[in-house]
C-alpha cells in the first residue's frame, strides 16, 4: 500500500518533502520505527509518521480515496503525541530540524484536511 503511495513520483501537494527528509533516508528511519527490533528515537518516530502522514495525505488529494484519510489521521496522532515527549533542550542535528519542520507544517495540513471533511 505505501510503495504505491510513493510511487506516484514527484509529490505535487508537498513538493518540499524530499528536500526535507529524502526517500532513501525516510525508509531507514520507517524500517527502525516500524520494523526494528532496536529502539529507536523520538525524533525517528516524527519523522517516519510525519512523512507517512503527508504521503497517505498526497494519496488522497491525487486518487480522491477518502478511506486513505484515516492512515494520515493516525500517522498524524502519532506525529503529535512524538511532538509532545520532546524534552525542551533538543540535540542540534538535521533529523531533529526536519522533524520539528513536519510538525509545524502539519498544523497547516490539519486545517486544510477540515475542509475535505
Amino acid at each position: 500500500m505505501l510503495t504505491r503511495c510513493l510511487d506516484h513520483g514527484e509529490p505535487a501537494t508537498t513538493p518540499w518533502i524530499p528536500d526535507l527528509l529524502s526517500r532513501q533516508r525516510f525508509t531507514d528511519i520507517c524500517q527502525r520505527v516500524y520494523f526494528g527490533v532496536d529502539d529507536y528515537s523520538d525524533i525517528d518516530s516524527i519523522l517516519a509518521n510525519g512523512y507517512l502522514s503527508y504521503t497517505f495525505f498526497e494519496h488522497v488529494a491525487i486518487s480522491g480515496r477518502k478511506d486513505y484519510m484515516n492512515y494520515t489521521q493516525r500517522c498524524r496522532k502519532n506525529l503529535e503525541d512524538g511532538l509532545e515527549r520532546l524534552p525542551l533542550l533538543l540535540p542540534a542535528s538535521m533529523d531533529t530540524i526536519a522533524a520539528l519542520t513536519l510538525g509545524v507544517r502539519s498544523i497547516s495540513l490539519l486545517e486544510y484536511q477540515a475542509t475535505l471533511m
